[in-house]
């Protein structure tokens, strides 16, 4: 009877009665917002309902432009800023996917995109995947794409093993996506596939 509800009340989201909110999303996309609000809350850094949105939306975007698994590009944010788009890391990292300025700038200038923010959701989600498909290579285990995103190519080169968070990555993505199809599973939504 619940997951009747709940199938009930996201399909009443995308049925055209959205006020001044703008159109409305799909139901997968509103079902993959709800995932990424409530791993923010498990991660201890919530996040609204407006920015899981654009999370969920961002990556979605990202991911087929660039094909990529929305779920690696979740997977890469939860383990670098735990959904905190104003994250700094010591090394001078910024936002959701935690991009060194002059990396940005490259991946920027090389899409001909003039002006960013790595703070800003949707900047950081599509710089971030652009550098990250850039690493993928046919016949290259996403582990060491992962590696060489986070360490850069050169120090990669210097040490060509796969460090933990390549792994730590691959891990949390598989995690993601199955329990993302739990959950899908139990509120009869689709599943986004990719």
């Amino acid at each position: 009877m619940l997951q009747a509800i709940v199938l009930i009340s996201l399909l009443s989201v995308t049925s055209g009665n959205y006020d001044n909110y703008g159109p409305p999303l799909p139901a997968e996309t509103v079902q993959l917002q709800e995932f990424v609000q409530k791993r923010s809350f498990l991660l201890q850094n919530p996040v609204n309902s407006d920015d899981a949105a654009q999370i969920a939306v961002s990556a979605i975007n990202a991911g087929d432009e660039y094909k990529i698994d929305p779920f690696i590009i979740l997977a890469l944010i939860e383990i670098e800023s735990r959904y905190d788009s104003k994250a700094k890391s010591k090394k001078r990292c910024l936002g959701l996917t935690q991009m060194a300025a002059n990396t940005a700038k490259g991946i920027a200038k090389g899409l001909g995109v003039l002006k960013y923010s790595l703070f800003t959701i949707n900047d950081s989600i599509k710089l971030g995947t652009a550098f990250l498909a850039e690493n993928i290579k046919p016949g290259r285990p996403i582990e060491i794409s992962l590696d060489i995103y986070n360490r850069g190519i050169g120090n990669w080169l210097k040490n060509p093993k796969i460090s933990r968070y390549g792994w730590a990555v691959k891990k949390r993505y598989n995690y993601l996506k199955s329990l993302y199809k739990r959950e899908s599973e139990r509120s009869c939504i689709k599943v986004l596939t990719r």
